[in-house]
């Protein structure tokens, strides 16, 4: 009986694996189970490699797809821009004829935007794309009007800035002459009211008389009269910008939302007032302001006169010149090195409104954000003072009555609600209002 015990377990092969219970309990010669982790790592190494070969062709794809949507986008642009180079050899008669170069445009747009909404383009890639077509389309109008007579109601654009010299300076002769007859010391013309704006036929008579007045306003700045008198050196002295007053934050942010495709840069404003000891810039209704740009990266000294804001058009005069940022912080706690700075803007305020000592008033913050749309800059603020926060969106234009209806019936597209501004952001600091 041993004996054969023994024959029937030397041939039993002990091995560190699974074995078949069933077999055991038959008596039956037992052997080693496959191990079913090996059956799962080979189907585990099948499965990634599948996986790793779908990621593949899926990035592939995707791959395609961008390059085609950027080669789209490349397409329809490079259309507009040859549209646009035909007519430098044969220049539109009217602006109808560039109707369809208008149509490759918005269609580049919608291109353009549908790549950034699919992720192929960035935003500010988008933004230069569009800005690039936009630019390209602006220059367009100049040279069709170039190419014709101007009419008794139009001027060319290089003599734009002549005529507004000649009107200030006739302004100013005109309030020269008042103030002598009354005995009193003449003011300069960047602190008076800015006139009226003249008719057609004025507008004829000022731009045959502009290239005159030039030679003569550059010499008298050489003698040292204001520099409103210098028609022929100085640019935009009368500002002129839209301002359209938002009503909430929703509206604000819904408005800054649509003009993202063309997103330029945004600036953290903090701006300081300052008046005479006795209110003499008050007085007249001269605003003179300190302006830091995003901490001290940049600051300006800004000096606007009286201003006029009617239906959401605002004039004024304006000048300013920039200041070393860590100067200008200390003129917040001893005005008169700002009164004694030197230059000749703070020296034209001294000699005309007789400004012997300067108080700072305080101020308020803006965050400004600019934006690129139809060829202008838009610049949506948010003003925040002490006893509330306002917003609005200005732009500066030398045709402020056409541009105030594009703007409002963009924002009515948009359902974006809006009034026209009717205080200034100054006038609201100084009476403590939210108008």
């Amino acid at each position: 009986m041993a004996a054969s015990l023994c024959s029937s377990f030397s041939t039993l092969r002990l091995q560190p694996a699974q074995l078949s219970s069933g077999s055991a309990m038959r008596g039956q010669q037992l052997v080693a189970v496959r191990p079913q982790r090996s059956v799962a790592a080979a189907a585990f190494v099948v499965e990634a490699k599948q996986n790793s070969l779908k990621r593949q062709r899926t990035a592939e794809t995707a791959r395609m797809y961008n390059k085609a949507r950027k080669s789209e986008v490349a397409t329809r642009m490079k259309k507009v821009l040859t549209a646009l180079d035909a007519f430098k050899a044969s220049p539109p008669a009217a602006e109808a004829d560039l109707a369809p170069v208008q149509a490759l445009i918005n269609e580049a747009y919608q291109v353009i935007d549908k790549a950034v909404s699919n992720g192929v383009l960035h935003l500010n890639t988008a933004a230069r794309r569009k800005a690039r077509l936009a630019k390209a389309r602006q220059n367009a109008p100049a040279r069709l009007m170039l190419n014709r007579k101007p009419t008794r109601i139009e001027l060319k654009a290089e003599d734009k800035e002549e005529y507004e010299a000649v009107r200030v300076e006739r302004q100013q002769a005109q309030l020269q002459a008042a103030a002598a007859a009354a005995g009193k010391a003449p003011l300069s013309p960047l602190f008076t009211a800015p006139a009226k704006k003249p008719t057609a036929v004025q507008r004829i008579g000022l731009q045959q008389a502009a290239f005159g007045a030039a030679a003569a306003g550059a010499a008298a700045h050489s003698q040292g009269k204001t520099v409103a008198a210098a028609a022929g050196e100085q640019e935009g002295i009368m500002e002129v910008e839209v301002k359209l007053r938002l009503p909430d934050a929703a509206a604000h942010a819904s408005l800054a939302q649509a003009l993202q495709g063309g997103y330029k840069a945004t600036y953290q404003q903090e701006n300081f007032f300052f008046d005479g000891a006795q209110q003499e810039l008050s007085k007249e209704r001269v605003v003179l302001r300190v302006r830091f740009y995003n901490g001290d990266h940049k600051a300006v000294i800004t000096i606007k006169g009286k201003q006029v804001l009617k239906d959401g058009i605002g004039r004024a005069p304006e000048e300013e010149e920039p200041v070393n940022p860590a100067l200008a912080r200390q003129f917040l706690q001893d005005p008169a090195k700002l009164l004694n700075l030197g230059t000749p803007l703070l020296e034209n305020l001294k000699s005309s409104l007789g400004v012997s000592q300067l108080v700072c008033l305080g101020g308020f913050n803006n965050t400004r954000q600019e934006f690129e749309w139809g060829g202008h800059l838009l610049e949506l603020d948010e003003t925040k003072y002490e006893w509330g926060t306002l917003y609005e969106l200005e732009c500066e234009t030398a045709e402020p009555e056409r541009l105030r209806g594009e703007l409002e019936q963009f924002l009515t597209g948009l359902g974006v609600p809006h009034s026209y501004s009717s205080v200034s952001k100054f006038a609201n600091f100084r009476n403590r209002t939210l108008l």
